[in-house]
């Protein structure tokens, strides 16, 4: 079987949770069809600083096929219906496989099953950037949930979100649970808190971090003898500047912006407790990653992190500052909290496999054929 494959996430500078999910899956679906090839469409300028894409290239059946047409044009071509069709480029294939909503031209009669992630930009349409709601309006994302002859959704969550939201029939999806992203050996990181809650995401309105910022405060007020810190990883993402810039005057809060693997490793590793309060989620691998680690999770009891997370978590209404600071407290104090989370942690973790994820996908694959 030729299974073509929108591999354009892959091109991130910063990979993002899509790309995490389509490099993943896409390797442990060739590792467990080796006799199918595997044909990887990625178009832009250059795609040199593409490591997931270096990775992938490796597998005798994986195939990388590059359009070395800018994406700006090619997008625009897209629109116009005056681009190649992603298909023919890539020299025919039996079903096309989208691990994300993008523009997707193609001819007719391939077979398609696209990926949903979540349903964000129906609900949520107010934390997207101006950038990102044009983005969507373009893409037209109905219309190619409608196109697709399969949906994989990541969570019941999502499957729900589809069917009432964009009226798709239930026997038209399935839900496949990813797996976790791999640890990465740890780098050391200078200058971090001996004790600290991390948060680990894009800095944006949805991720929830003003909340936590407001919390912890609350917190340091109640306990001012505590000697926890709060730490914040990740890149700016829409409406971050000031955020960032509060967060830097103040005295018990740091800001280190993007880390690579490696340093994410050593934070959660070293980590007190986990903030992962986001408003919504369609399946969320940090907090999984913490819980590997062995940190116990702060979450949000929204989306889909309560399916996915399961009794592991110390789930908060994200919009209670209250609730968000006692937690803050709880989990700082009481030992006995920590370590039930943290067996349960294991629990969950044991459960998620991208093999399984993968075995599932082909399934989906070969019967939309």
């Amino acid at each position: 079987m030729r299974i073509g494959v929108d591999a354009r996430s892959l091109t991130e500078i910063y990979p993002s949770g899509i790309s995490v999910y389509a490099y993943y899956i896409i390797k442990a679906m060739a590792h467990v069809s080796p006799d199918d090839d595997f044909i990887l469409f990625v178009s832009g300028r250059s795609i040199k600083n593409a490591p997931f894409l270096r990775q992938l290239d490796k597998i005798n059946n994986i195939q990388v096929r590059h359009l070395p047409l800018p994406n700006k044009i090619f997008h625009g071509l897209s629109l116009l219906n005056l681009s190649v069709k992603i298909d023919r480029y890539l020299g025919g294939v039996d079903v096309m496989f989208a691990p994300n909503i993008h523009l997707m031209p193609l001819s007719r009669d391939v077979p398609l099953v696209l990926t949903v992630h979540d349903l964000g930009f129906i609900y949520y349409r107010h934390f997207l950037s101006r950038r990102r709601k044009l983005w969507h309006q373009l893409v037209r994302p109905q219309k190619l949930i409608n196109r697709a002859t399969s949906i994989v959704a990541v969570s019941e969550q999502t499957r729900t979100d589809l069917i009432k939201s964009c009226c798709v029939e239930p026997e038209k999806i399935s839900t496949v649970y990813s797996g976790i992203p791999d640890a990465e050996e740890e780098s050391k990181l200078a200058d971090i808190p001996e004790r600290y809650v991390l948060a680990l995401s894009t800095v944006e309105p949805r991720k929830n971090i003003t909340a936590l910022m407001v919390a912890y405060d609350s917190y340091l007020a109640r306990y001012p003898e505590s000697n926890l810190k709060l730490v914040i990883a990740g890149s700016g993402g829409w409406n971050s500047k000031k955020l960032i810039a509060d967060i830097k005057q103040h005295p018990s809060m740091h800001y280190l912006g993007y880390v690579t693997e490696q340093e994410k490793t050593y934070l959660l590793n070293n980590a007190s407790i986990f903030f992962y309060g986001s408003i919504y989620e369609g399946f969320g691998f940090p907090p999984l990653e913490a819980l590997r680690a062995g940190v116990p999770v702060i979450a949000g009891l929204s989306g889909s992190l309560p399916e996915i997370l399961k009794t592991s978590a110390y789930f908060i209404d994200p919009y209670s500052v209250e609730e968000l600071s006692q937690a803050i407290y709880n989990l700082d104090t009481d030992i006995s909290l920590r370590e039930g989370f943290k067996k349960e942690g294991i629990e969950v973790i044991e459960q998620l496999s991208w093999k399984t994820a993968a075995t599932e996908t082909m399934k989906v694959l070969r019967e939309a054929i």
